[in-house]
């Protein structure tokens, strides 16, 4: 699926969304997701303002810039080969995964 796709179809399904790796045990994540799907979308754009903004309004810190993104000029950005990565295409199809809340938070 497409990008837009994937967003839609997570939250299609009450309560989820298109993963969003926001904490140090989520991008723990990144070498299973990428072993597994080898590349995929999660929910994380880059805003007119130029920073990297979560699919729930949070945005990412220049820590987790510095350690977990490989370049920050595409305003799209997926997991691929254990880092997060841009694309550019946004009809480009990738795997993605749906993440419920649990207990009200991401």
């Amino acid at each position: 699926m497409r990008f837009q796709e994937g967003k839609d179809h997570c939250a299609r399904i009450p309560g989820f969304n298109l993963i969003m790796l926001k904490t140090e045990r989520h991008f723990s994540l990144m070498p299973f997701f990428s072993k597994n799907v080898k590349q995929g979308f999660i929910n994380l754009q880059k805003t007119d303002s130029g920073r990297l903004q979560w699919g729930d309004g949070s945005f990412m810190t220049d820590e987790e810039i510095e350690k977990h993104v490989k370049s920050t000029s595409s305003p799209l950005y997926q997991v691929h080969e254990g880092m997060i990565r841009e694309f550019s295409n946004e009809n480009d199809t990738r795997p993605f995964l749906c993440q419920g809340r649990i207990l009200g938070t991401w």
